[in-house]
């Protein structure tokens, strides 16, 4: 989607590199294992992931929320 004139693309993007996740699939329904990346983060367990906040031009102050 194009960005209006005169407004700037705001976006995040992860500062620590990725780990290898593997899905365990039923191997009644999926007889494989795929691969991707994402951050492996055990039941129970917190993980801080260093997160940067950029624009490709000026912008008004900004906040972000998550959850």
């Amino acid at each position: 989607m194009p960005i209006p004139a005169g407004e700037a693309n705001i976006d995040v993007a992860a500062l620590e590199p990725f780990d290898a996740v593997t899905a365990k699939l039923d191997p009644r329904d999926f007889p494989y294992e795929p691969t991707s990346k994402g951050y492996v983060i055990p039941v129970g367990k917190t993980r801080k992931i260093p997160l940067g906040f950029y624009s490709d031009g000026p912008t008004e102050e900004f906040h972000i929320d998550a959850s």
